[in-house]
């Protein structure tokens, strides 16, 4: 009586070889007198997405697994050899290929930093947005800055406003530039802030108690003018 015996090996690809290779080689691996054989391509099972998304997990598990970068050079790069597969828009025309010369390689190494335990690929996704959205704020507010030189002093500090704005809603990073966002660089910004609003208070307050004239007026703006390059100096490091 004919039996039939069903084999499933998993890690057995027959590819080309031909039927009594298949049968010696099914042989030699199981031990059994086998007659015949039948290969049945049973795939994988998945579908197309399913596959799709194994793809881009194994890829994010490799970039999961990267224990250091040296530097953001070389965050960059680990970044870009995954971008296109995990979906992350680094293209010509996207908002992080916009971003200024370094500021793309600082946004690759935010996203390294605030990996933590390991992304999925929503949080991925949602942090990546978010991060390059904050380097996209930081770059205008090096800009707003650069017009505030003693010669057209700035009347406020939107400059250092803008970015207390954007880092109290964020909601998937808690590391920029290698500094905690809610311990330091929010705390530093907001002292900056509170100095500025004191020193222009009180600058106001003597204008009103006093008939001082322009150039006393003029001197106080310079103060004020001095404190906000003092900031500057302070903040380098932030928006770098």
């Amino acid at each position: 009586m004919e039996k039939n015996i069903v084999l499933v090996l998993p890690d057995f690809n027959p590819g080309s070889y031909s039927n009594f290779r298949i049968l010696d080689t099914l042989r030699s691996r199981t031990g059994l007198r086998l007659d015949r054989v039948y290969v049945y391509n049973f795939g994988s099972g998945l579908t197309d997405e399913q596959e799709e998304i194994k793809a881009k997990e194994e890829v994010l598990e490799t970039y999961n697994n990267i224990e250091t970068v040296s530097s953001r050079d070389v965050a960059y790069e680990e970044l870009m050899k995954v971008a296109e597969t995990l979906g992350l828009d680094v293209g010509e025309d996207s908002d992080f290929a916009k971003l200024a010369d370094g500021r793309r390689e600082a946004a690759a190494k935010d996203l390294f930093d605030n990996k933590g335990e390991g992304y999925t690929l929503e949080t991925l996704q949602a942090t990546f947005d978010e991060i390059v959205a904050t380097r996209k704020v930081f770059e205008e507010s090096v800009e707003l800055f650069k017009t505030g030189a003693q010669d057209r002093p700035l009347e406020d500090i939107k400059y250092i406003t803008m970015l207390i704005d954007q880092l109290e809603k964020v909601e998937h990073h808690t590391i920029h530039s290698g500094k905690n966002i809610e311990d330091v660089l929010l705390p530093e910004l907001k002292q900056m802030r509170d100095d500025f609003n004191f020193l222009k208070d009180k600058t106001v307050n003597k204008k009103k108690k006093k008939k001082v004239d322009a150039q006393v007026y003029v001197l106080s703006k310079s103060t004020i003018i001095k404190f906000k390059l003092n900031c500057y100096k302070k903040c380098t490091w932030c928006w770098l």
